[in-house]
């Protein structure tokens, strides 16, 4: 397989035939994600704080009404729960469960209980 590298500002790829100078990395997959994972953390934690704090100004614009969470369960109403939870600083934030009918047959425990 051809090891491809970036050229210039344009970002056309050349592909190098038997380049000497340039060797995969030998790295294992949790040494990739560990550096992926430090290289962006500053940029994800900015993006977290920015998000609490839309998140704090919002709820403060309605005037203590009462701040919820639509939520299904999946990863998406997962991650908008934690952060709502942390932008209010209290873990008793009003969680209404929205059943969005995409149940996989072996997870279906409507009529079980």
């Amino acid at each position: 397989m051809p090891i491809a590298k970036l050229t210039a500002a344009n970002g056309n790829a050349k592909k190098l035939e038997k380049s000497k100078s340039l060797k995969p990395l030998n790295r294992t997959l949790e040494k990739c994600l560990t550096a992926l994972r430090q290289a962006n953390k500053g940029y994800i934690e900015n993006l977290q704080y920015e998000v609490e704090d839309f998140i704090r100004q919002t709820a403060a614009s309605y005037h203590g009404k009462t701040t919820m969470v639509f939520f299904s369960g999946g990863k998406d109403s997962t991650v908008v729960s934690h952060l709502m939870m942390n932008a209010m600083g209290r873990s008793d934030v009003l969680h209404i469960f929205a059943d969005t009918t995409l149940w996989f047959v072996d997870m279906d425990m409507r009529g079980r209980i």
